[in-house]
C-alpha cells in the first residue's frame, strides 16, 4: 500500500488524514520508531491483556517527510490484514483502536477527514 494523505482502516468508516501541524518530535514521543527507510513506524499489539503476544496489531507508518502515512490492522506477524469491523467477537480490539487514533488526534498527528 503506498503512503496518501487520507487513510481508512479496513471495514472501518472513518476517514483520517495527516494534520498539517504534526511535527516528527510529536511522533517519537507517541511511540513512533524509525525505520531503515527514515519512515516512522507505530505497531501496537491490540490486545490488552497480553501486549507482547503474537496477536492482531494496528500498524501506522508516516513517510519520513510527513507527506503522507498508511495503516492497517494486521496478523501478529504482520502478513494479512484483517477486517475487526465486521463482527463483534472483535469488540475489545475496536475499542483499543479507537483510544489509540483518537489519541493520535489529540495530539494533533491526524485528524478525521
Amino acid at each position: 500500500m503506498a503512503f496518501a494523505k487520507e487513510n481508512r482502516l479496513l471495514g472501518d468508516n472513518i476517514t483520517y488524514k495527516i494534520n498539517p501541524s504534526v511535527k516528527k518530535f510529536t511522533l517519537r514521543d507517541l511511540g513512533f520508531n524509525d525505520t531503515n527507510a527514515e519512515n516512522f513506524l507505530y505497531e501496537r499489539s491490540l490486545d490488552v491483556n497480553n501486549p507482547y503476544g503474537n496477536g492482531i496489531r494496528i500498524k501506522i507508518t508516516f513517510k519520513n517527510d510527513l507527506t503522507g502515512f498508511k495503516m492497517s490492522i494486521v496478523t501478529g506477524n504482520g502478513m494479512q490484514k484483517v477486517n475487526i469491523f465486521k463482527d463483534e467477537k472483535h469488540k475489545s480490539d475496536v475499542d483499543q483502536v479507537r483510544f489509540i487514533l483518537n489519541n493520535l488526534i489529540e495530539r494533533e498527528v491526524i485528524i478525521e477527514a
